[in-house]
């Protein structure tokens, strides 16, 4: 800090240190740990158009998880256009229900909870819209902008933005944007009703909206509801002895008051620093503590106020432990050591809980928050995983369908040199319980990633999902399931090159197809993800070198100048349902920095991978030695037979990496973990292909952009990143995101709603070069205007 700002780390603590760190914690660090690992707010659920669980109700405003007054605008406006085009929705004009009966006089077409920029510039709408509605509201209109300190500068973000409806923002400072926003309200002749609404229940066709301490006879009715209350909820607390002393404030109302006084600021939001400074240019003695090791989160503007101000002391790194009567105690944000200062005032300025009470009781599901119901709707479905994967994958399940000749063992299978080469290879296939497990999984990717395209609408997309769609119907599923035992059984592979090509892939079996065809999937997916060709009774000479070939040749390619997604985004199977069937469940994979620790999982996986390619190599080389026979004898254990007991019920329970990993990490959990916490569970935390290119990523040159000026810290790239990385830490510091954990996916690029971040790569100079492939709709649109 500069001009009188002074800064300290916690390490400025007595009685501090930081403990050296072992070889293992170090590389996990360097690898991990070491990233940012910001969290993510719960919100409720709602789609991008505001809809959510409840028919009828939208979220509008801050809730949708973006705090900028424009958009704020601009959604409550959109709410209200895309209700009155909804085919269902009777506008009534003439007095009749829509329906050709009698109007029912007590019933509005809308009500509009939440009486804030949101809800005006919806209930503007409505009124243009001829719609009959109430706007109702606990405290006062636009009650959060009066909570703001007095002159407080507004930064109507984004500045090229016009929003939908007639509410305009122009002005920049509190008081002046209040007589703007009161001066259109009032002309518009919207008066609030003052009421606070404890919940909305669905009751047949209509919405009842139940006012707090009333009875049924004072609830209202409406065909539709706009919730627009924003972050309403209770003031977050410290949770410190002393919090509850009546010094302690979370707003401030006029900095002049504290002229003079000590006083804590407590946050590293915009709202802290605005006050930390507000206070000290009044002529207080400010010292602004917060937990993070840097000031991640503001705008820009208030960081570099921050910077300017005079007589702000900032303590980085650094907790509250105890407020006193005439002093605060601070100490070392997770280390020993404590600090007392004196203190007249603390501002608490931390932020506000939602109001996720009354969603709840409303039936909008939180996002990320579990229920009874949905639980047993995820135990339910690790269930129906767990039948799939063992029925296909050859478990005590497909062992009994086989004895007892049940799907699809029951089918009969064809004669040989009694069917065509086509028919064979048919009729073998419809044998085998891959085949349609194969088949629904890719009928799958390309039904969501149809959706994916339509839904997402940038070219990046649209290249990306079609190349996913091609790798799995071409060389995942046709390949190894028609088209190879077809050429097999047509001949191709009796004699000449065909044989010898065959005989180096796909050795002969006394099963199936005659030869192990399902092989050809290692065309695709690489070693450690795909073990089967490299674990082998007998070395696989042409399949060893193809597997060397892609994981330590190509593979280090494409992550050295593409990034990781280079193939976990664009190639391979895991990363192809992923991006598909998960493209709408990205926000609910867990962050933080305890989610973080867990990615190194896939570190311990990938040991084991390598651990079990060791002993199988020491195998071969030599298989007649007591070293030989101890790894054939390891191997053969620890890869598919290993059991929690030799007999009994115990004995149902594997303990080896086939059913540990293959089956029950990649397959049970990775698939059915989809639907509660994202379609990247397997590829973030366990996936020992992943970990590798984890390793590899480290010396990429991939980056993700960002152009520091336009980023508003809305944590939206954050939240949508289904790999767990905290992208706004990045972008509001200007960095290049380089979290090896990134797919490339283009969530955070495509959601961002100033659009600042782009794909590109460090050139040889460090110099940034952009992709060309165009990701972000803002920059699109951009694009287009400057080209007009």
């Amino acid at each position: 800090m500069t001009r009188g700002s002074s800064i300290e780390t916690n390490a400025s603590f007595s009685g501090w240190s930081r403990p050296p760190l072992g070889w293992l914690a170090r590389y996990a660090r360097w690898l991990h740990t070491g990233w940012p690992a910001g969290t993510v707010e719960p919100l409720p659920e709602a789609a991008p158009d505001g809809t959510t669980a409840v028919p009828g109700l939208r979220i509008v405003g801050d809730l949708t998880g973006i705090p900028l007054l424009k958009l704020a605008a601009d959604s409550g406006a959109r709410a209200v256009r895309a209700i009155a085009a909804e085919p269902d929705f009777a506008v009534r004009r003439d007095g009749g229900d829509g329906h050709g009966g009698a109007a029912a006089t007590d019933v509005l077409d809308l009500a509009i909870v939440g009486a804030g920029v949101a809800g005006i510039s919806a209930a503007l709408e409505a009124k243009k819209a001829g719609l009959r509605f109430e706007v109702l509201e606990a405290a006062r209109p636009f009650q959060t902008l009066h909570d703001f300190p007095k002159a407080k500068p507004i930064f109507t973000y984004p500045s090229e933005l016009v929003p939908a409806g007639s509410l305009e923002l122009g002005a920049d400072v509190k008081e002046r944007l209040l007589e703007e926003l009161e001066e259109q309200r009032r002309a518009a002749g919207i008066e609030p009703r003052t009421i606070r609404i404890e919940r909305v229940e669905r009751r047949d066709e209509l919405l009842v909206l139940h006012p707090s301490g009333d009875g049924e006879t004072d609830a209202l009715r409406a065909r539709r509801v706009i919730v627009a209350i924003g972050k309403s909820g209770d003031h977050r607390r410290l949770g410190v002895p002393g919090e509850e002393r009546p010094k302690v404030f979370h707003r401030l109302h006029d900095p002049a008051d504290h002229a003079g006084k000590d006083v804590l600021v407590v946050g590293g939001g915009d709202s802290a620093l605005e006050t930390a400074v507000a206070l000290a240019d009044a002529g207080a003695r400010v010292t602004l503590s917060y937990r993070g090791a840097d000031l991640a989160r503001p705008k820009p503007e208030n960081v570099a106020r921050l910077r300017a101000a005079s007589g702000v002391d900032v303590r980085l790194g650094t907790v509250v432990r105890e407020v006193g009567e005439r002093e605060v105690v601070l100490a070392a944000a997770g280390r020993p050591g404590e600090q007392r200062l004196a203190n007249d005032v603390v501002f608490a300025m931390i932020g506000r809980e939602a109001p996720l009470a009354f969603f709840r009781r409303s039936g909008v599901p939180i996002r990320g928050e579990w229920t009874r119901r949905s639980i047993a709707s995820f135990g339910a479905f690790l269930l129906l995983c767990a039948f799939v994967y063992n029925w296909k994958a050859g478990g005590a399940l497909n062992q009994l369908f086989q004895r007892h000749g049940w799907f699809p063992y029951g089918l009969v299978a064809p004669e040989p040199g009694r069917s065509s080469a086509l028919a064979t290879a048919l009729g073998h296939t419809l044998r085998e319980p891959g085949f349609y497990y194969s088949l629904a999984y890719t009928a799958a990717i390309v039904a969501f990633g149809a959706a994916r395209i339509r839904r997402r609408r940038t070219p990046y997309v649209a290249r990306q999902t079609l190349a996913l769609m091609a790798f799995q119907v071409l060389p995942l599923f046709l390949l190894p399931y028609l088209l190879l035992p077809w050429a097999g059984h047509a001949g191709w592979f009796d004699g000449g090159l065909g044989k010898s090509v065959a005989d180096a892939f796909f050795p002969v079996a006394g099963y199936g197809q005659g030869r192990e065809y399902w092989r050809a999937f290692g065309f695709v997916l690489a070693w450690p993800l795909f073990l089967w060709n490299v674990f082998t009774a007998k070395p696989l000479t042409a399949w060893l070198v193809v597997s060397a070939l892609q994981t330590f040749v190509l593979i280090p390619w494409l992550v050295r100048r593409w990034g990781k997604g280079a193939y976990c985004g664009w190639i391979c199977s895991c990363g192809a349902l992923a991006e598909t069937v998960g493209d709408t469940q990205r926000s609910k994979m867990p962050h933080g920095p305890r989610w973080n620790r867990l990615d190194l999982v896939g570190q311990v996986v990938l040991a084991a991978a390598l651990a079990l390619f060791a002993a199988r190599a020491l195998s071969w080389l030599a298989p007649e030695t007591s070293l030989g026979r101890f790894t054939q004898s390891f191997y053969d254990r620890w890869l598919s037979s290993a059991t929690l007991a030799s007999s009994g019920v115990l004995s149902y329970v594997h303990l080896d990496y086939y059913h540990l990993v293959d089956i029950g990490l990649a397959g049970i959990v990775g698939v059915g973990c989809y639907f509660w916490l994202s379609g990247r569970v397997w590829c973030r935390f366990a996936c020992p292909l992943a970990a590798l290119m984890h390793v590899y990523a480290r010396f990429s040159r991939f980056r993700i952009f960002a152009d520091k000026k336009k980023c508003i810290s809305c944590n939206v790239c954050t939240s949508v990143c289904h790999q767990g990385i905290d992208v706004m830490a990045f972008a509001n510091k200007g960095k290049p995101m380089e979290d090896p954990e990134c797919v490339r996916c283009s969530a955070c690029v495509q959601s961002c709603p100033t659009g600042v971040l782009s794909f590109g790569r460090l050139g040889a100079d460090g110099a940034p070069i952009l992709d060309r492939l165009a990701a972000s709709p803002v920059q699109q649109a951009e694009g287009a205007r400057a080209a007009h």
